[in-house]
């Protein structure tokens, strides 16, 4: 492949059923997660798409992934697109 390759965006997704507002992900990545209407919790900004070479934004990811693996009901999950 030439020049930059191009990925798509992960997105955050937390599904609310399973959520119960613990807050974990919060704390392991602010900024990444916030407690929203009818404490659930939600991802904010756009994603994680970085301004990095290669797409990703390292930091970013880590944390969600580091999120994704303590929340307690298994609520959040890394998606493509």
């Amino acid at each position: 492949m030439t020049g930059r390759e191009r990925h798509e965006p992960l997105r955050i997704v937390i599904d609310p059923d399973r959520c119960e507002a613990n807050a974990i992900c919060v704390q392991v990545a602010p900024g990444l997660f916030a407690i929203g209407a009818g404490d659930i919790a939600v991802a904010s900004g756009d994603g994680l798409t970085g301004e990095t070479d290669d797409g990703i934004d390292g930091d970013r990811l880590a944390r969600a992934e580091e999120a994704v693996r303590q929340c307690p009901t298994h609520a959040i999950r890394i998606s493509t697109g």
